[in-house]
């Protein structure tokens, strides 16, 4: 809003996920719609949904903190911005954008900054603006044909986590898939091409019934009390 307040010859929007009782993956506890009833929105600053390629068609800047609209965006070639106002970390998924040249502050923004992505970063992310997409991996296809075609087939696995390089962490995990140290099955493993019985198929059913219930029913109404 802070930007939409500075710069009024603009339209600002905000593009939402879902509309109001629309149920997604992910549960909002403060969703927007109810914040932006609380505050005194600028004229220019307006909540919007649907597709998000019919809101790219009217953007000249894309600014996330972290999404796959930046992408969307960037293959478009419309100036993307990646939020560092709350740092540079996995949990935000914005660490995924070093190197881009996307990454910007909303101070940068407000003063006119545009970042310009970098077009090698761009392109190892299989982004290829444009209508390049027909050549855009043929490193990778000529890489793969180079390695099937090798006399006596592919190259054995040299996995990172061995006995040697992590002996503390290693055998814990070959555990949880019923398997020995050495990679071997231990006794009682089940069958990699067993089917799971009926009553671990109605416990499974149920147990994903539950959480659906959970998610789409509990969850709203526990919100819902929250706020009286």
């Amino acid at each position: 809003m802070g930007h939409a307040r500075r710069h009024p010859e603009r339209d600002v929007l905000l593009k939402l996920r879902s509309r109001p009782g629309e149920h997604t993956t992910h549960i909002e506890e403060l969703p927007y719609q109810k914040l932006s009833q609380r505050l005194d929105l600028p004229a220019n600053f307006r909540l919007v949904y649907g597709h998000m390629g019919e809101v790219l068609d009217r953007t000249d800047l894309l600014v996330t903190v972290s999404s796959t609209a930046a992408l969307e965006s960037l293959h478009r070639r419309i100036p993307t911005a990646i939020l560092t106002d709350l740092g540079i970390r996995e949990a935000l998924g914005n660490h995924h954008f070093v190197g881009s040249g996307c990454l910007a502050s909303w101070d940068q923004l407000d003063a006119g900054h545009r970042p310009e992505p970098d077009e090698e970063w761009v392109a190892r992310q299989g982004v290829a603006t444009g209508g390049r997409y027909g050549t855009a991996f043929d490193t990778a296809r000529e890489r793969i044909a180079g390695l099937l075609g090798r006399p006596g087939g592919l190259p054995p696995l040299t996995p990172y986590y061995t006995p040697v390089t992590a002996p503390g962490y290693l055998p814990g995990i070959l555990a949880r898939h019923h398997l020995g140290p050495d990679g071997t099955p231990l006794p009682g493993a089940p069958a990699a091409d067993r089917e799971p019985g009926p009553v671990r198929q109605i416990v499974r059913r149920a147990a994903r019934g539950a959480y659906r219930h959970g998610v789409q029913r509990v969850a709203p109404v526990i919100r819902r009390m929250g706020e009286l």
